[in-house]
């Protein structure tokens, strides 16, 4: 049941643009205070009548706290400022005051990407312990390096409870999505936009699906679709 951070004396036409069940309260203290309570909740909408500053903080904290909450704020007007500060917060989405229908997509998208986010969350985990990189690599080609990456991917995350990614770089060739047979929406260089504000939600927006507990940062499969190998090569 999202929640809705907007005084109830101005609250009724966003209500009413996002529909269902919506939890209205009056400050940001309060939708933290009813985020405590409810660690299930994975979306929270701020009103225009939130303080700017304050609400970016709000997001800021979540993202750290709450990564698979969404955020998304709405605005009287938005500038190229706002958007940057709201990305760089952690802010899902900005939406203007008055495009209802924006607003619906915005809490459709954002939504989805928390389910997902929650649904790929393992569920067992020991405390203290951290994640681990797997290096493999050699300086000749052909020796098996895609063949034992990709098994031992499948391998560690088959049964175990704990998440996998795999991330192909070796930016010339791809290798790694055409051994697994997969067409990447999203390759690692979607990441250079997101060059020194990659949050959680922009990583995981890279990443394809092998299989549940098994995903993968793919390289280019074509060395024409790598602007990191071409620049690199100037």
């Amino acid at each position: 049941m999202p929640i809705l951070c907007e005084p109830s004396t101005s609250a009724g036409r966003l209500l009413y643009s996002i529909g269902g069940d919506v939890r209205a309260v009056d400050s940001l203290s309060e939708a933290a205070r009813m985020l405590d309570r409810d660690p299930s909740e994975i979306l929270v909408v701020i009103g225009p009548r939130a303080p700017a500053r304050e609400a970016l903080a709000f997001a800021a904290s979540l993202r750290m706290s709450r990564p698979a909450v969404s955020v998304i704020l709405t605005r009287h007007e938005v500038d190229v400022a706002l958007l940057t500060s709201a990305l760089q917060s952690g802010v899902r989405e900005v939406v203007q005051v008055g495009d209802d229908a924006a607003l619906v997509a915005a809490c459709r998208r954002s939504y989805e990407v928390s389910r997902r986010m929650v649904a790929d969350t393992p569920v067992i985990q020991e405390a203290g312990r951290h994640g681990q990189i797997v290096t493999v690599f050699s300086a000749k080609g052909g020796c098996g390096k895609t063949t034992l990456a990709t098994n031992l991917g499948v391998v560690l995350a088959k049964g175990t409870g704990y998440q996998v990614c795999i991330v192909d770089l070796d930016l010339a060739f791809g290798d790694v999505a055409i051994s697994m047979q997969l067409d990447p929406a999203r390759t690692v260089v979607d990441a250079l936009p997101m060059a020194g504000h990659l949050d959680t939600t922009g990583a995981a927006s890279l990443l394809t699906r092998y299989r549940p507990g098994l995903e993968v940062l793919l390289a280019p499969v074509t060395p024409r679709r790598s602007p990191l190998r071409w620049s690199a090569s100037c």
